[in-house]
């Protein structure tokens, strides 16, 4: 259990991810805004959307990490689903950002649809923090069955996330390495990135197969001969 201030129940996470590892590539833009109303201490509401590989995941538990202790709460909507409506509509705002990570998770799902307007709506009575909300898609897209869901969604600021070009790739997946202190020279993650058509998700869930591999036969530098036979194997 990683981001610190995570508060409510528990999702579990499985690396840090903070500003500092993120690489915007086309979306620096709307880091900047992101961090801008963290500075600030605005109260602001953020939807960002985009496909999977586009960091948004990366930006909603960022901005939760960027809070004091305790006035952070970062939840993924695919793991709530798991327990019941009321623990959204009920939740306590923190005092700082309220990240809802793939809300795409409960279109559909009428009694979940209305936990998460009463708790959009809690918010902005509040009228303080930052509330942070992603999506696989912009909110006019999604799916909801309560049409007034998604214009509530659509009331904040809107920032689209591009999926980074195959040398943003390469640089995501060396900080991933690091962070796992594992050596993995540039040409290797560049083969990895062709190797896997620059899909994020497949590559951060193939370096961590490789590293399981790469430990098990005591190497400590991963080299295109050692992926490709590795690969093989796989």
């Amino acid at each position: 259990m990683s981001a610190r201030g995570q508060q409510a129940f528990e999702i579990p996470l499985h690396e840090r991810q903070t500003f500092d590892t993120f690489v915007p590539g086309p979306n620096q833009a709307a880091v900047n805004s992101l961090r801008l109303a963290l500075q600030d201490k605005a109260s602001a509401f953020f939807f960002i959307y985009g496909p999977p590989g586009s960091g948004r995941t990366h930006l909603a538990m960022a901005a939760t990490d960027a809070c004091p202790a305790g006035q952070g709460s970062y939840l993924d909507m695919r793991a709530a689903r798991a327990l019941t409506p009321e623990l959204i509509s009920d939740l306590e705002i923190p005092e700082a950002v309220l990240a809802l990570d793939n809300v795409e998770a409960l279109s559909g799902d009428a009694a979940w649809e209305l936990a998460l307007f009463t708790l959009f709506n809690r918010w902005v009575d509040g009228a303080r923090g930052l509330l942070l909300v992603t999506g696989a898609q912009s909110p006019d897209r999604l799916p909801f069955v309560r049409p007034d869901l998604g214009t509530r969604l659509a009331s904040g600021i809107i920032c689209p996330l591009s999926l980074p070009d195959e040398h943003d790739c390469v640089l995501i997946l060396c900080r991933h390495a690091k962070e796992r202190m594992l050596n993995l020279p540039e040409p290797t993650a560049a083969y990895l990135v062709r190797h896997e058509n620059r899909s994020l998700p497949r590559l951060i869930d193939l370096l961590r197969r490789l590293d399981e591999e790469a430990l098990r036969l005591k190497k400590s530098r991963l080299t295109i001969p050692l992926v490709k036979q590795l690969l093989a194997l796989s």
